[in-house]
């Protein structure tokens, strides 16, 4: 993971706050700053432009591994909180998804996966499919398929499904593309929600060659409209 020291600060201040509590943000950040820097000279951790990145993933997960599970997601928890106060759902969805131990409701699990939305979609932006995908699909399994496909979450269920099967169509997933398709085309629920879902179940079958299939997907396109 990538951090940089005011999302330290943040998540030192909340952890340490209540047994220190003579201790002042300033305090705190000059302690990091000073613990950072040690940090940088004995080799553990490198400068980046959005601030610090261990040098090695075998020194990560050697750090990683001193914490306990609980203690590990707290701590991807707060950082992913303070990420989202920044506006930043990419590092904010990477973080909180690590957190698996605290989503202990429904309504986290929804915070998250509109969380993971928003971060498909800045993907998406870059052209980073395959990233988008992963956060769609992690987004679209915190729920089982009665919650995410409820009245409340059905378009956003629907239109995160869609997006997976674009994606998938993009980066060459066929079998995966067919399934998030085959899915959409059972929840539409309006006409041209039913025939974005053939045209794509077309393209993925040209692209599968599976000519024959394709055809017949276009009549069904057809006869929709």
């Amino acid at each position: 993971y990538h951090f940089d020291n005011l999302i330290l600060l943040d998540v030192a201040y909340i952890t340490i706050k209540g047994n220190h509590d003579s201790m002042t943000r300033t305090d705190l950040r000059e302690a990091i700053s000073s613990l950072l820097a040690l940090a940088v000279k004995e080799g553990f951790i490198e400068r980046t432009k959005g601030g610090f990145q261990f040098t090695h993933d075998k020194l990560k997960a050697a750090f990683q591994s001193m914490l306990g599970t609980e203690e590990a997601d707290q701590l991807h928890w707060l950082a992913g909180e303070a990420y989202l106060k920044r506006g930043d759902n990419f590092d904010a969805a990477t973080h909180l998804n690590a957190a698996a131990g605290f989503l202990n409701d429904r309504e986290q699990r929804i915070k998250l996966m509109r969380i993971n939305s928003k971060a498909a979609k800045y993907c998406i932006d870059k052209l980073a499919f395959a990233m988008a995908a992963t956060f769609l699909r992690t987004g679209l399994q915190l729920l089982d398929e009665d919650a995410k496909w409820s009245e409340e979450l059905h378009d956003m269920t629907f239109e995160m499904t869609e997006s997976l099967a674009r994606i998938e169509l993009i980066v060459g997933n066929f079998d995966a593309c067919k399934e998030a398709t085959a899915e959409t085309l059972r929840r539409a629920r309006s006409v041209e929600a039913q025939i974005n879902s053939l045209l794509i179940g077309v393209e993925v079958r040209m692209a599968s060659n599976e000519v024959d299939e394709s055809i017949t997907t276009a009549n069904r396109a057809l006869k929709t409209l």
